[in-house]
């Protein structure tokens, strides 16, 4: 008899990812409202966020410990309107302050917050405690906000004076030229 040969096992096929949109917001959507609770020191860096922000937006989202509020609005965070960064600088207890938290790059969810100052016996500013209400089921399609144009974008383009200067193509027209 010749040599026997062994059955190679097929290699395993990995399951696909399932990134379509609908049903990122499906799996999403169905957690409901979900609270989480976080704090913050004095200059607003996130010591700590409670493990439900992760479960119910993803790892990702929830990455924000040792990330400062600036940190967070500039990105992770769509706060366009700056109140809860001005809530914070006044160092005022607040709630109900909606924000939309992002998922991932194409989806967001929107996020009420509330918070306060803690102080210590002298009044002293230790840090910020709170938590969130997570409306899950509220997450949406949301692209990432445009980012504000650079520095070299914003001085090309002509500014009020030189509007007035310049013609609609850019020129200055013979009729606002000197002589």
């Amino acid at each position: 008899a010749g040599p026997r040969e062994e059955a190679v096992p097929e290699p395993a096929v990995p399951e696909p990812v399932i990134d379509e949109p609908a049903a990122i917001l499906d799996r999403v959507r169905a957690k409901g409202v979900v609270r989480f609770l976080w704090q913050a020191d004095p200059e607003t860096r996130f010591l700590s966020v409670s493990d439900s922000l992760a479960a119910t937006l993803g790892d990702e989202a929830a990455d924000v410990v040792g990330s400062t509020w600036a940190d967070l609005a500039g990105g992770r965070v769509e706060d366009p309107s700056g109140i809860v960064a001005d809530v914070l600088a006044r160092r005022e207890t607040w709630s109900g302050r909606t924000v939309w938290w992002r998922i991932d790059d194409r989806h967001a969810a929107p996020v009420d917050l509330a918070g306060m100052p803690v102080l210590d016996r002298t009044r002293g500013l230790v840090g910020y405690r709170g938590f969130g209400l997570i409306r899950a089921d509220a997450a949406e399609i949301r692209p990432l906000p445009a980012p504000p144009p650079s520095a070299e974008q914003a001085s090309a383009e002509p500014d009020a004076d030189d509007a007035a200067i310049l013609g609609a193509d850019g020129a200055v027209s013979a009729d606002d030229s000197e002589p």
